[in-house]
């Protein structure tokens, strides 16, 4: 939270699964973007949290979206995260 100023984030890129503790941070209406889930279980996530943010998960299917038929999406999707990290000033 101290790095956006106590606003929270506004996206979550999420390929390990650990979407609860990612909701602590969280700025209003943001979206969890979820990719995979390497940290073994799969999480169930309360709706009462999605409410208290106004805040939406999607998933993503990686290799169906962004496989060996266009490997630019990628490119460009990292790029994108990439550009978004830092905070702004």
């Amino acid at each position: 939270m101290r790095i956006t100023g106590g606003k929270g984030v506004d996206v979550v890129f999420d390929p390990v699964g650990k979407l609860i503790p990612s909701l602590k941070c969280v700025n209003w209406g943001a979206r969890l973007v979820v990719v995979g889930f390497a940290s073994g279980p799969i999480e169930k996530v309360p709706a009462n949290l999605l409410l208290l943010k106004s805040a939406s998960i999607v998933g993503l299917f990686w290799g169906a979206t962004f496989g060996e038929s266009t490997p630019e999406c990628g490119w460009w999707l990292m790029r994108k995260v990439k550009t978004q990290r830092e905070p702004s000033r």
